[in-house]
């Protein structure tokens, strides 16, 4: 049957004819044409030649359902046709190599997901992207986070930096990779939480829901040390809010009706606004607001004018100019000093 067959799913999908069935195969070639590093990190494209001048990590967000899939399936194009980073994305950075990280994600606590809490998952991660996955050794990083993924790249890299004070032998790694720390994208992200009732607030809800809850503690310490840290390794950032209303029923167990009865308030409305502008925009140097996109469509673009996939774009188009400029005074330096080190410029 054609629908087996990428080509085929693909023209049953611009036919009208698209079933789940054609999704789920869909996916799961996608999924094939990955590289698995580890049980955490896949590699979407890596450069023919294998050198690479930037590298981009995605990093997928609360999931509703089965998490699995997750990493591919959150960056998805708006139709469902593709996987927009390693085709949209690729071919606009030929020579990058881009990765999208896969964690338990689950919203709702159950035998075989949403059981991991932040700490874990962090101390998990941060191990298979630098030291497994060799990245940040040798040129900028750039990590992109969706809702609570935000949260999660914030954290690695503060566990990258507790690892930096370790006297171990394995610490000049996690060095590096913050010194190439160039940018964080976030799309999405309840920085300061959210005014939408989630379970964490009840019983079963998975351990990393309390990040969305409104002046979470743990949450805020996140926050401030990451803002230290990214200001020490220069690291710039950039925040997506989508302008739309999400419909509650894709919420499904994020929203809690049950603690919304116990406080009395009024029932879920059909359309919830997950992220606010204030929580969405703290600590981004720049800020957009996205219309025609809800919480979980703004990863999907709809084509490659897509204002969430242009500034994402941009915004790496600009870490790449502003390198290959400080690459051009770093020659002027070594002119001047052969023992100047482009650790010299700053990180003390």
């Amino acid at each position: 049957m054609e629908a087996t067959t990428l080509p085929g799913m693909l023209r049953s999908l611009t036919s009208g004819t698209f079933q789940a069935s054609d999704s789920s195969q869909l996916l799961q070639s996608i999924v094939q044409g990955c590289t698995k590093l580890n049980d955490e990190i896949y590699e979407l494209h890596k450069p023919v030649s294998g050198s690479f001048d930037l590298e981009v990590v995605f990093f997928h967000g609360f999931q509703t359902e089965n998490s699995e899939d997750a990493y591919i399936r959150t960056w998805m194009t708006r139709d469902g046709s593709e996987c927009w980073l390693n085709t949209w994305l690729k071919e606009c950075f030929p020579q990058a190599r881009i990765l999208s990280v896969s964690y338990d994600s689950g919203s709702r606590e159950s035998d075989s997901q949403g059981r991991v809490d932040m700490y874990l998952i962090t101390e998990k991660l941060v191990q298979s992207l630098v030291d497994l996955a060799g990245v940040g050794q040798i040129c900028p990083v750039v990590l992109v986070g969706h809702c609570v993924g935000g949260l999660v790249l914030k954290a690695i890299c503060l566990r990258a930096s507790q690892c930096t004070a370790l006297s171990t032998c394995g610490q000049k790694p996690y060095k590096q990779f913050l010194q190439n720390l160039r940018g964080a994208f976030f799309y999405s992200t309840p920085h300061s939480g959210t005014h939408t009732p989630v379970r964490a607030l009840t019983d079963g809800g998975g351990p990393l829901l309390e990040y969305l809850q409104l002046l979470n503690k743990s949450s805020a310490r996140i926050n401030d040390e990451f803002m230290k840290l990214r200001h020490k390794y220069e690291c710039q950032t950039r925040g997506l809010y989508a302008a739309n209303e999400t419909r509650a029923s894709k919420l499904l167990h994020l929203t809690d009706q049950e603690f919304i009865s116990s406080q009395k308030l009024s029932s879920t409305p059909a359309h919830i606004m997950v992220v606010e502008e204030g929580s969405g925009r703290f600590d981004v140097d720049s800020f957009f607001t996205i219309s025609g996109v809800d919480h979980f469509t703004i990863c999907s673009p709809v084509d490659r004018q897509s204002s969430n996939f242009l500034l994402l774009v941009h915004f790496l188009k600009e870490i790449l100019r502003e390198e290959e400029s400080s690459g051009e005074i770093l020659k002027l330096h070594l002119q001047l000093d052969p023992h100047f080190t482009l650790c010299d410029r700053h990180y003390v």
